[in-house]
C-alpha cells in the first residue's frame, strides 16, 4: 500500500533542534521518501497533516502486558490467567491509541501469545518484542518472599527461578524455545520485593555470564533489572546490552556504559505513580520506604549518565490495572524533562534510543528512508510542550507498519481500502 503524509512539521528522531516542514511517502510498510522537497505522485493517497508534528511512533523500552491489578502479592497469585489476559489485550489496544507502536515487555507469560495475536490482526496493538519470564534467583527479586517457594515456581508463571551455572543456561533456552525476543534477569535486589535491597548483588558473576553468554549465542540480547551499584557493576562487567532502572550509578560505571554501548532505561513513571497511591497497592511499609529512599538519588544518577553521554531510552514499568494503567506511558517523557533531559533529549529516549534498546536502530524509532513506516501525527508541537503526548486528543493519527491504525475523527482521510480504522 502507498500512503503520503503531506504539510506537517516533521520531527525525524535524530534532530538536535526544531521540527522541518515537508511531506513522507510510504510504501510497502517503509519510508519511502521524507524531506521539505518531496513530491507525492498524483496517484498516492495523501493526508493534510498541515499545522501539525510527524514523528515516529513512541516505544515503551520496558513495561510488563501482566494484567495484574495491583503489585499486591495476593493479586499475583490469585488473578486468574483468563483475566488478566483479557486486561492485557485491552492495554495493548490503550498503547497503540497513545501512540506506542513498539514496546519491550520486560516479562509476562501473556506477552509471546498477545504478541502472535496482534501479528495475525486478531487485536490491535503495537509491535512487541517479549521476554516471556523473568530469570531470577531464589530469594532474588523475581522471587515472592511471603510465599512458599514450590508455590512460587508452580503457579507464578511469569518468573523463572534459577539457581546454579547449568540451571541458568537451561532457563535462557527455556526462554527461546518459547519464543521471547529477549532476555530479562536480575542482577540486584529491588523495590517492590519483600526482603532484598537494591544494594544486594543477585546471581553470581558465572551465573551472570553464562545467561548473557547463552543468550548472545541464541542470537538474544539481554535486559538486566539492576537498581544498586553492586548488581549494575555485576551486570556491566557481563555483558549486558541494557540496565534497568539503574538508580545507582557511579562515574566508573557511566564510563564503562558508554564504551559499551550498554543502553540505560529508567522508570520514574512507576515510582511516581507508585508514591502517590501507595496505600491502594495492597504493599508493606517496607517496600514504600524502599520507594522513598530511592527517589533522590534516582534523579541524580540519570542526569549523571545523560551528561555522560549513555544512550537513555524510555521505560515506564507499567503493569497495568487502575494505578500503572497502560495508555498513560508518556507521563515518562514529562518526568525525564523535570529529571534533567531536554525535551527532544526525552523525545529521542521514546524514538530512536528506544530503537536500540530493541536492537532495532535504523529501523524503527526514526523517520529516515528504509525505515519501518511506524509514525504518529500530534496536535501541537511535542519539542514546545511535552506534556500533550499524554492527551489522548492531541494523538491524531497512528501509523504502524505503514497502516493506518488511529484516526481522529476530526482528521480527513483518502479512501483506504481494506484498512477498518481503530478511532478513539
Amino acid at each position: 500500500m502507498r500512503l503520503a503524509l503531506s504539510g506537517g512539521r516533521i520531527l525525524d528522531g535524530y534532530a538536535q533542534e526544531q521540527p522541518f516542514q515537508g511531506a513522507i511517502l510510504i510504501e510497502g510498510g517503509a519510508i519511502k521518501a521524507l524531506g521539505p522537497r518531496t513530491r507525492i505522485p498524483r496517484d498516492v493517497p495523501t493526508i493534510d497533516v498541515g499545522g501539525m508534528t510527524v514523528m515516529p511512533g513512541l516505544i515503551d523500552s520496558h513495561c510488563h502486558l501482566l494484567g495484574l491489578s495491583s503489585f499486591a502479592p495476593l493479586a499475583v497469585m490469585t488473578e486468574h490467567y483468563s483475566l488478566r489476559a483479557a486486561r492485557a489485550v485491552a492495554d495493548a489496544r490503550r498503547l497503540l491509541l497513545a501512540g506506542f507502536t513498539s514496546i519491550r515487555c520486560a516479562g509476562s507469560d501473556l506477552s509471546i501469545g498477545i504478541k502472535q495475536a496482534i501479528e495475525e490482526g486478531s487485536i490491535p496493538g503495537p509491535r512487541i518484542f517479549a521476554a516471556n519470564q523473568i530469570i531470577s534467583q531464589t530469594g532474588g527479586h523475581g522471587d515472592l518472599h511471603l510465599f512458599p517457594l514450590e508455590t512460587v515456581r508452580e503457579h507464578v508463571p511469569f518468573f523463572r527461578i534459577a539457581d546454579g551455572v547449568e540451571d541458568c543456561r537451561r532457563a535462557v533456552r527455556e526462554q527461546v524455545r518459547a519464543g521471547a525476543d529477549h532476555i530479562k534477569i536480575c542482577t540486584s535486589g529491588g523495590v517492590s520485593s519483600e526482603r532484598d535491597s537494591p544494594h544486594h548483588q543477585q546471581f553470581s558473576m558465572a551465573e551472570i555470564r553464562t545467561i548473557v553468554d547463552e543468550a548472545h549465542q541464541c542470537g538474544r540480547r539481554v535486559m538486566s533489572h539492576a537498581q544498586g551499584l553492586a548488581g549494575i557493576r555485576a551486570a556491566v562487567e557481563s555483558g549486558v546490552d541494557s540496565i534497568e532502572h539503574g538508580i545507582y550509578l557511579d562515574e566508573q560505571l557511566i564510563a564503562k556504559m558508554k564504551r559499551q554501548s550498554i543502553v540505560l532505561v529508567p522508570t520514574f513513571s512507576v515510582f511516581e505513580v507508585f508514591l502517590e497511591n501507595a496505600s491502594e497497592f495492597g504493599v508493606t511499609k517496607a517496600i514504600v520506604d524502599k520507594a522513598r529512599e530511592v527517589t533522590e538519588r534516582y534523579a541524580d544518577s540519570v542526569r549523571q549518565a545523560f551528561k555522560g553521554g549513555v544512550t537513555i531510552a524510555l521505560g515506564t514499568d507499567f503493569i497495568g490495572g487502575r494505578w500503572l494503567a497502560h495508555g498513560k506511558n508518556a507521563l515518562e517523557l514529562e518526568l525525564l524533562t523535570k529529571r534533567g533531559l531536554p525535551p527532544l533529549a526525552a523525545i529521542r529516549a521514546a524514538t530512536v534510543n528506544g530503537s536500540k534498546a530493541l536492537g532495532m536502530d535504523r529501523h524503527l524509532g526514526c523517520l529516515r528512508k528504509g525505515a519501518l513506516a511506524d509514525i504518529i501525527v500530534v496536535d501541537g508541537d511535542p519539542a514546545d510542550d511535552i506534556s500533550l503526548l499524554q492527551d489522548g486528543r492531541r494523538m491524531v493519527l497512528v501509523i504502524k507498519n505503514g497502516r493506518v491504525e488511529v484516526a481522529s475523527r476530526e482528521l480527513s482521510l483518502p479512501p483506504l481500502p481494506n484498512i477498518p480504522l481503530m478511532k478513539p
